[in-house]
């Protein structure tokens, strides 16, 4: 086949240019929001005064909240929180406005989901402002809070989730794009493709790279961009190069496609974007310094710095080029000494028509026969239960190492850094000056810088504010947020002190300084993820994707259907799903809330939605390997419209409807509320009758098209 033939190819076209664009495009419509905002929460009223319904107007009129859901009692908007409906619910008590006005102190309940990470402190600091806000309305005689916070975000001034997510997707999408190329290219002996299919991958991820970057506001220098450039080519080159040189000694796209899931597909997770790598047992901490894309995403983040970070780029080039010249090397030297022959590639399948007629039973033996098979339904499932847990192992970053410049070097300075390190997920370290705590920054040795000013604490005594700088690095938002929380809740906590010791100054008591230093306190408690660990929050989201991506790439290679065929997976899949939550929920730890009869129901509509799509789309793949090519590309994608990750109030409407199709974009929020916030089958019966539509819509489409003569198996 001549260089215009290969070319042509639709799966080439498809792998090389459709699957990246959509991704792209479908981060940029995901994020347009830029931010988080509108996130629902429920009040629950239980009088009708002045004050609940002034608080009620504050809440709706709150840019970062919404009311979506008004309650008489608690248990209704209980049940709105466990069926994700609301990310937050405030209870305002009975007698609430005479109580404040007696100075009883009546405590506000703020109960938050711990299974919606990215909403809980911006749900959790929305509604303490608004509430601080009206407290100091019946604080007559306290001084307000003297200790200020001015926030300076580094690196993403604006907090857009587009420059920090959003670029991020584009380049993991590009890293795992040329691993599965690689494997796609040689495993059909197209050889004199491999340097175009480099270039063309190398050129797209930069166009998306400065759209994406532009769009967020965010200009470089030239010289900033050759450096950004020069990181992406070799990043490319070295994922290309890794899958080129597994297909070199193993001479199988199969397991060269394989290696290529394995590494790429999970690679977001290990590369420290959604978690950060020194929170990480150190062994993984080895596997994710391994990845291209870790490096990659340094260089990214570190431009922005300018020239503080040129030493830290460097060194971070100069390990891509060294990944990129090892594995292309390697590849190119094995692949020229064995001259592999162009028709080496892996058999189809017979078709289903000329296989006999078999037993449920005996269609499920078909499972362990067929090697791509075992590799995906059963390998597949069992590894990834065990595989992707592993950044999060630990559950919480701790020790986030922040800079704190003390100016000041008085008691009261003394024990503000103090109460930093207090919160227990932060390391103070302590900075001389300014530059080079920036550097530090730069080369992210540390996350955030707390500047503490001269005459702190002379300013504070005599009743004046004082401000203290945070300068925090805007490319990491669980470590922005967990460091903006510690700084809050410290700062709160020493201004609390200082306006207590004035009221005791003018004679008041310590009992009623107290009482009035807060007219309406909150009280916040953590539902469902209490201890706010990162793997209850993030895995089981991701189980539901792996039963769904292994369930339809094993259908594809079977290339089997009928209602035995559809039983046997449905009672694979049964199987694997006692194990995840039998054997793999256990081990790790996750919660599980979950009645056997809910996840009973929810499984049989979520597989049997499965079987029929993949039944669908099974008939448009020509080879085993290409469906596992072509839907590794959809994993991100689905993870993130599901709104375990990126709020559903902040996706676009129209992006819900478009990707209907998708069993997972039901069966997320339903396997996590049922499962980890224990909802019945009931409360979330929409999704679950969603899945059914699925079943049948996909059902009817395999009926309508099995009337066509023509074969439609292009890939």
């Amino acid at each position: 086949m001549g260089f215009i033939g290969k070319v042509r190819k639709p799966l080439t076209w498809i792998l090389l240019f459709v699957l990246p664009a959509a991704v792209v495009a479908f981060t940029a419509v995901i994020f347009s929001n830029r931010h988080p905002e509108k996130l629902p929460i429920g009040v629950v009223i239980q009088e009708d005064s002045r004050l609940s319904r002034d608080l009620l107007f504050a809440f709706q009129n709150s840019p970062g909240i919404k009311v979506a859901k008004i309650c008489p009692q608690e248990q209704e908007c209980e049940s709105a929180l466990k069926s994700q409906k609301v990310l937050g619910v405030v209870n305002l008590p009975r007698d609430f406005e005479r109580r404040v006005l007696r100075g009883e102190n009546p405590v506000v309940g703020l109960y938050l989901s711990g299974q919606s990470l990215i909403a809980y402190n911006m749900v959790e600091l929305a509604v303490q402002s608004i509430i601080m806000a009206y407290s100091q309305k019946f604080a007559y005689e306290v001084l307000p809070n003297l200790v200020k916070i001015e926030s300076h975000p580094v690196n993403n001034v604006s907090l857009d989730y587009r420059a920090y997510l959003g670029v991020g997707i584009v380049a993991t999408t590009f890293h795992l794009a040329a691993m599965i190329v690689a494997a796609y290219i040689l495993g059909n002996a197209f050889f004199s493709l491999c340097l175009p299919a480099l270039l063309m991958l190398f050129l797209q991820h930069g166009i998306y790279a400065y759209i994406f970057h532009s769009w967020a506001g965010i200009y470089f220098l030239p010289w900033q961009w050759g450096l950004l450039l020069l990181g992406s080519f070799f990043m490319i080159a070295a994922a290309f190069g890794f899958c080129a040189t597994v297909f070199a000694i193993s001479n199988s796209m199969r397991i060269a496609t394989s290696a290529g899931a394995l590494i790429g597909s999970p690679a977001f997770a290990f590369a420290g974007l959604a978690f950060p790598v020194f929170a990480m047992p150190f062994a993984v901490q080895i596997f994710a310094w391994l990845l291209p894309l870790t490096h990659f995403l340094k260089v990214q983040n570190a431009v922005r710095m300018g020239t503080l970070a040129l030493p830290f780029i460097e060194k971070e080039l100069f390990i891509l080029a060294a990944f990129a010249v090892f594995w292309c090397g390697i590849a190119f030297a094995i692949i020229k000494r064995r001259r592999f022959a162009a028709n080496g590639v892996t058999a189809m399948a017979v078709p289903s028509s000329q296989l006999p007629a078999r037993t449920v039973l005996s269609e499920w033996a078909l499972f362990f026969k067929d090697k791509n098979a075992i590799l995906v339904v059963v390998g597949a499932v069992v590894f990834y239960a065990f595989y992707y847990p592993l950044p999060y192992i630990d559950g919480v970053a701790r020790g986030i190492p922040v800079a704190v410049i003390d100016f000041d070097h008085t008691a009261m300075s003394r024990q503000l850094t103090g109460f930093f390190g207090a919160s227990g997920n932060l390391k103070v370290l302590a900075f001389e000056d300014m530059v080079s705590a920036k550097r530090a920054l730069a080369e992210e040795k540390i996350y955030s810088i707390l500047e503490i000013p001269a005459g702190f604490e002379r300013d504070i005594r005599a009743g004046r504010a004082s401000t203290i700088g945070e300068f925090s690095n805007g490319n990491y938002f669980m470590v922005y947020s967990e460091i903006s929380r510690a700084v809050f809740y410290a700062t709160a906590t020493l201004g609390a002190g200082v306006q207590i010791a004035f009221m005791q100054a003018r004679g008041v008591s310590p009992e009623i300084a107290l009482s009035k230093r807060d007219p309406i306190p909150v009280a916040v408690k953590t539902m469902f993820n209490s201890s706010m660990r990162y793997d209850n929050y993030v895995v089981p989201a991701v189980f539901v994707v792996i039963l769904q991506q292994t369930m339809l790439i094993g259908i594809c290679i079977l290339r089997r259907t009928g209602w035995r065929m559809g039983t046997a997976f449905m009672l694979h899949y049964s199987l694997v799903l006692c194990f995840y939550v039998f054997v793999v929920y256990p081990f790790f730890g996750f919660n599980a809330r979950g009645k056997l009869f809910d996840i009973a129901i929810f499984a049989f509509m979520f597989f049997i939605a499965c079987v029929q799509m993949g039944f669908f789309f099974a008939r448009f793949f020509r080879k085993k390997e290409s469906s596992m090519q072509v839907f590794l590309f959809t994993s991100l994608p689905f993870l993130f419209i599901s709104g375990f990750s990126w709020p559903k109030s902040s996706i676009p409407e129209f992006l819900h409807y478009a990707l209907f199709w998708a069993p997972c974009e039901h069966a997320i929020p339903a396997w996590v509320s049922i499962q980890q916030m224990g909802a019945t089958a009931s409360e979330m019966s929409g999704e679950i009758m969603s899945l059914g539509v699925l079943a049948v819509g996909y059902s009817i489409l395999s009926l309508i098209f099995d009337q066509f003569k023509t074969p439609f198996r292009t890939m």
